[in-house]
């Protein structure tokens, strides 16, 4: 890869946290909606009680904002606040969630942003944040943003 080109990883990162690894975003209609998660107990302190463990399956953690409940659906072992420590976890479970959501024929992680076509971003906006063609957007004005810097 060239040293100045930019990634879709990167993109991701700008319109989810502007880069920030420690980002953390709760997302209160998850939260308050009926949904039933994976139990995480096993990965938390003693003190977490259910709607903690409900909290931090509504939260979006990292520089990539993945959701609580797709880390965990993920493997991840260990309690949301040692991800927020680990550029390297959240690198690895971004690629962990590209394998497992979006076939690599279409994109990876590193895939370079000029490569992908509009019909790529929008699946990839679907699949990854649930607004195709709005995401696809942001993906293009980060893009544009990361050339700019």
């Amino acid at each position: 890869m060239n040293a100045g080109q930019i990634t879709l990883a990167q993109c991701i990162a700008q319109v989810e946290s502007s880069g920030n690894p420690f980002a953390v975003r709760f997302e209160p209609a998850l939260f308050n909606g009926s949904a039933q998660f994976l139990s995480i107990q096993d990965r938390l302190p003693a003190w977490a009680d259910e709607q903690t463990q409900r909290m931090i399956n509504c939260t979006s953690w990292g520089a990539f904002q993945i959701m609580g409940f797709n880390l965990y659906d993920l493997g991840y072992p260990l309690a949301p606040w040692d991800f927020l420590g680990s550029t390297e976890d959240q690198e690895h479970y971004l690629w962990k969630f590209f394998e497992a959501h979006i076939a690599r024929s279409i994109a990876t992680p590193e895939s370079p942003m000029e490569s992908l076509t509009a019909s790529d971003l929008n699946f990839i906006g679907r699949v990854y944040n649930g607004n195709g063609p709005q995401y696809s957007q942001a993906l293009l004005a980060a893009y544009k943003e990361l050339q700019a810097q």
